[in-house]
């Protein structure tokens, strides 16, 4: 795993948040490991996480599986990258299925680990999984699945 693909794939998440659309509800999550189709971030859920019980939204849930599954894979089009990173952009590519199984509840105020990895990348297709996690007690939230169709970067 290069040192370089960290910093490239935080970078990737902070500019999605500053793109000022959806994705800035992701602006507290923090990428701690990413390399090789994998990722791991955590958050502490706030008020903005929540549902009107004060529970973790499942649709904050189904945002983390798509976006941090992405980057996952980015991940490991950084490492193939010889020359400079510095301007790198994730290929295209478009959500063909998103599954989330919700498990069990978090409340405001608890870190939510968010662990993703590729299970398979193809020409044309990659599949990814994503466990979420209570990270104070080591228990499954949520597990969520996610197929993307993959389009060729223009040269």
């Amino acid at each position: 795993m290069s040192s370089t693909v960290l910093p490239v794939v935080r970078n990737l998440l902070k500019r999605r948040v500053e793109n000022g659309n959806f994705d800035k509800i992701l602006e507290k999550v923090t990428i701690v490991k990413a390399g090789g189709g994998n990722l791991t971030a955590e958050v502490v859920i706030d008020k903005e996480h929540s549902n009107r019980s004060g529970g973790l939204h499942g649709a904050f849930i189904a945002t983390l599986v798509d976006v941090m599954s992405t980057l996952a894979l980015a991940s490991s089009e950084v490492e193939l990258i010889s020359g400079d990173v510095a301007d790198f952009s994730e290929s295209a590519s478009a959500s063909v299925a998103l599954n989330v199984t919700y498990i069990r509840p978090m409340t405001i105020g608890q870190t939510l680990l968010i662990e993703c990895s590729t299970l398979n990348r193809g020409r044309t297709m990659a599949y990814l999984n994503v466990d979420l996690l209570n990270k104070d007690e080591g228990k499954l939230i949520a597990r969520g699945t996610h197929s993307k169709m993959l389009f060729n970067k223009s040269k």
